[in-house]
């Protein structure tokens, strides 16, 4: 889970108003992008949910100012933490991974 708690922390979450819930919210869910958001201010070092700049130039095998550059021109996408940390999907940088290894493949006759 994006969050990294207990289910029973997530439904304290919704109740202190940190996480928004329709009344239903057991069979409905939650809105991911709340949940995103609020994974971004628990983010801390080791965290699986987000990856790091470093993180991402290793699985795309370039170097980190690299990885500014793409997402500065919004070919590759992240998120802000609070202090301005950028941080990645790792679904998402999986798939560009392996795109980028699938076009630089020789291609055979």
């Amino acid at each position: 889970m994006l969050l990294g708690v207990h289910p029973k922390t997530v439904v304290r979450m919704i109740r202190r108003g940190e996480l928004a819930a329709s009344p239903n919210w057991a069979s409905v869910g939650l809105l991911r992008s709340d949940v995103e958001r609020l994974s971004l201010t628990r983010w801390r070092p080791g965290d699986r949910a987000w990856l790091t700049v470093t993180q991402v130039a290793e699985q795309l095998d370039i170097p980190a100012p690299g990885v500014y550059q793409l997402s500065n021109d919004g070919r590759l996408p992240s998120e802000k933490a609070p202090g301005g940390r950028r941080l990645y999907r790792p679904d998402q940088i999986a798939v560009i991974a392996r795109v980028w290894r699938e076009r630089s493949a020789p291609s055979v006759p």
